[in-house]
């Protein structure tokens, strides 16, 4: 769609789509395409993890959807955190260091007992 139109339809500022949307250029979350002219996705949705916007968003500094869904995405985003930090509360240097890597402990399967 064209940035022109797709400010129109969100009813935004332009200007504020067109930071927004670099940024996903950078990020490599979005493409620009030459023929026909316009941006597509870098990648397939399934593959575009939503942090990774919430973190592109939050980089550029823009609001092209207002102050509320300023508000939407920050809570997102504080949630996030706070997941993160309960995720990693009482681990330390030394437990990352002593622990085996994540892919040798997924890889660690207990064999069945079958003989039952």
């Amino acid at each position: 769609m064209d940035p022109a139109r797709l400010a129109a339809t969100l009813g935004v500022p332009q200007a504020s789509l067109d930071e927004l949307m670099e940024g996903f250029v950078r990020s490599g979350l979005l493409l620009r395409a030459a023929e026909p002219a316009g941006i597509l996705l870098g990648r397939l949705p399934e593959q575009i993890p939503v942090v990774e916007i919430l973190d592109t968003v939050r980089k550029t500094g823009a609001d092209p959807l207002g102050s509320w869904r300023e508000e939407q995405v920050r809570g997102i985003l504080q949630r996030r955190d706070q997941a993160v930090r309960q995720a990693l509360e009482g681990v330390t240097l030394r437990s990352l260091a002593c622990e085996p890597p994540l892919t040798a402990r997924t890889q660690e399967v207990p064999e069945r007992d079958d003989k039952q």
